[in-house]
């Protein structure tokens, strides 16, 4: 599922004329998954035994797979080079496991070997990162380790009291640094996920999320871009990655796009926006939810529940943009005898439903672990074929989805070890609240002013990583100072997490953006400003929850129901302004007036919503074009209607 994703990000390895190195990977990657099933429901390794294990399954798989720099040069010299890597790698982790305690008694004066292998491993996982991923995080996590090193030479509040090499490189390698909470929800809540992802691959169940969208949406007009939205929602929240979600969804939906009518760049777009919602979209979220629900200390079924209406205000505000564009374009629906039947689809694939009802009941209503939920979820698609009587599976296909699970998990370890790094360098240094301090005085703890900061610097951080790593990092950033202003700490992580997974949307590094281009063939730049205008609302909608809470259905019914009202006249007040049209076209004054208004109306407050809702209606009123249209259309529903009941 993932393969695509990968290859944007790393050179893989063409292994087509060696069955030796292919059935290498292959078995490894299942070894590891089978590993980590036991490590967590049977065996229960200790800690410090299960993340130095994983550290170095991914060692072997990645060195192994991903080419080297040095193959441009000489490639039996690189894989000289990697297979030494490879024996590092599992020398580290295997010193980890061994010596754990021993590295807590000494770890004021660390013994010779103690910082050797902790230089080592650190360098280790920076390479791990750059290949897997991309060099984003391990030129984040080298800045932050060259301020361990030298910050003690900074001015004001980058100023620190300096520390030695050995202390340095010591404590990244312990529980506070690479082997810290970030590569343990990765070895866990996200291994477990991505893994169970591909399962419902395997065995069919993606393929009926997009059949459900197609019957569901395909009618409609412009039906094929409302297909990709709603298909990405439901394919994206199982998926690991936003990158990983255009790839899988994308091949079909933005190929119907275009021949439906709609110009490429926007096709991709719509992908790359739709796809990136999909990792804040509830139950799973990507299985982001479930280390957010962790680091919080809240249930899970908190954050899910929470993140449900912000979620669904981002994609309404797609489908309106969409179908905006659908009309301008005079675009019409896919044919009825071309769309399966959803009541058909339902009755006679109800079972590949279960995976997914099965982990949100676990969790919601019997409460079991996350870990349980996901190995329950798995069990679930395993039975589906049996269920549906599908006779296409065969059991290959088990272990296929264990082999892709891990291999596709790679890059997100490799990612949260280096994001250990970030967090050690912030603990030891104090760095992170000296930012929510530094923000606090220049703000004048104005909240507004903060949150506008912490939005730019989770973008930034986020720029290149899958969800869970770029949350992490990003958190232990920006955390502090939203902590400092007073805002509770659920609602300061989700504000986090929003942005920090919109990186991958937002130019320069617009992953999602870039991989759609590539479906699409279309003009990467043009897509990207496409796509960051589809998920404008995303980027307004943590604002609206930061200020008001009822959208996280905190608060009593009558200021949800308020909330939720304002809120959808002011996404689509929003949408139009951004597309330019409601119906018929808008100039630049009224594009203006109805995002002004539409801002009005998200802002908590009965007056600003008044006078949103009524700054639109002026506008709409004193325009000629637009009351003759709105008349057309509705002198047109009535018609419909009188022969329909006819």
């Amino acid at each position: 599922m993932h393969s695509s994703d990968l290859d944007e990000v790393g050179q893989i390895r063409s292994f087509s004329s060696s069955l030796f190195f292919s059935a290498f990977i292959y078995i490894t990657a299942i070894l590891c998954c089978v590993y980590n099933f036991l490590g967590i429901f049977v065996l229960v390794f200790r800690p410090w035994v299960h993340l130095a294990t994983n550290l170095g399954f991914i060692g072997v798989i990645v060195f192994t797979r991903y080419k080297s720099p040095l193959e441009r040069f000489n490639a039996r010299f690189a894989y000289v080079v990697d297979f030494l890597l490879i024996v590092l790698t599992i020398l580290v982790s295997w010193y980890y496991a061994r010596f754990y305690e021993d590295l807590l008694y000494r770890v004021a004066v660390p013994d010779f070997e103690d910082i050797v292998v902790s230089s080592i491993t650190i360098l280790i996982c920076l390479e791990l990162s750059r290949r897997t991923i991309g060099k984003g995080l391990s030129v984040i996590a080298a800045v932050f380790l060259a301020y361990a090193f030298w910050g003690q030479y900074l001015p004001g509040i980058f100023h620190h009291e300096g520390f030695s090499f050995r202390r340095i490189v010591v404590f990244m390698y312990n529980e506070n640094g690479i082997f810290g909470s970030a590569l343990e929800a990765g070895a866990t809540f996200v291994l477990l996920f991505v893994v169970f992802g591909e399962f419902l691959n395997k065995f069919g169940c993606g393929e009926v999320f997009i059949d459900l969208a197609t019957g569901i949406a395909g009618k409609y007009r412009g039906g094929p871009a409302k297909i990709a939205v709603l298909s990405s929602a439901l394919f994206g929240t199982i998926a690991g990655s936003s990158i990983a979600n255009v790839a899988a969804t994308g091949t079909f939906t933005i190929p119907l796009m275009k021949r439906t009518g709609y110009r490429a760049e926007f096709a991709g777009a719509v992908e790359a926006a739709a796809s990136t919602g999909g990792q804040i979209m509830p139950p799973i979220m990507g299985a982001t939810a479930f280390v957010m629900a962790e680091i919080v200390g809240v249930p899970y079924s908190t954050v899910a529940l929470a993140a449900m209406l912000p979620a669904i205000l981002f994609f309404f505000s797609v489908l309106v943009m969409v179908h905006c564009e659908a009309v301008k374009s005079s675009l019409k629906g896919l044919p009825r005898e071309a769309l399966p039947s959803v009541k058909k689809l339902l009755k006679e694939k109800w079972a590949y439903l279960l995976p997914v009802v099965t982990v949100f009941s676990s969790l919601l209503i019997f409460n079991v672990s996350t870990a349980r939920a996901a190995l329950y979820g798995i069990m679930t698609a395993i039975c589906v074929p049996v269920l549906a009587r599908n006779r296409d599976v065969r059991f290959r296909h088990f272990f296929d989805a264990l082999a892709d699970g891990a291999l596709s998990v790679m890059g997100i370890l490799a990612s949260c070890a280096v994001a250990g790094i970030v967090i050690g360098v912030l603990a030891m240094t104090g760095l992170g609240s000296k930012l929510g301090n530094f923000l606090i005085q220049v703000s004048g703890g104005n909240l507004f002013l903060i949150l506008i900061a912490g939005m730019l610097l989770s973008i930034v951080l986020g720029m290149g990583l899958p969800s869970t790593p770029s949350y992490i990092v990003a958190v232990s950033v920006v955390g502090p100072a939203l902590g400092m202003a007073k805002m509770p700490m659920l609602t300061a992580h989700l504000f986090i997490f929003y942005y920090a997974v919109l990186s991958v949307v937002t130019p320069p590094i617009a992953l999602a953006s870039y991989t759609a281009a590539g479906i699409a063939r279309a003009n990467v730049t043009k897509v990207g400003i496409e796509g960051v205008k589809l998920a404008s609302a995303a980027f307004i909608v943590p604002f609206m929850f930061a200020y008001s809470p009822a959208l996280m259905l905190q608060g009593t019914w009558g200021e949800i129901i308020a909330g939720v009202f304002s809120s959808v006249i002011g996404i689509c007040i929003l949408a139009t302004s951004i597309q330019g049209y409601f119906f018929g076209s808008l100039n630049i004054v009224q594009r203006f007036v109805f995002f002004v208004g539409a801002m009005l109306s998200l802002y908590s407050g009965i007056v600003t919503d008044i006078a949103g809702i009524g700054l639109f209606a002026v506008c709409i009123f004193f325009s000629p074009v637009q009351r003759r249209d709105i008349a057309l259309w509705a002198s047109s529903l009535a018609q419909r209607r009188r022969e329909s009941l006819s």
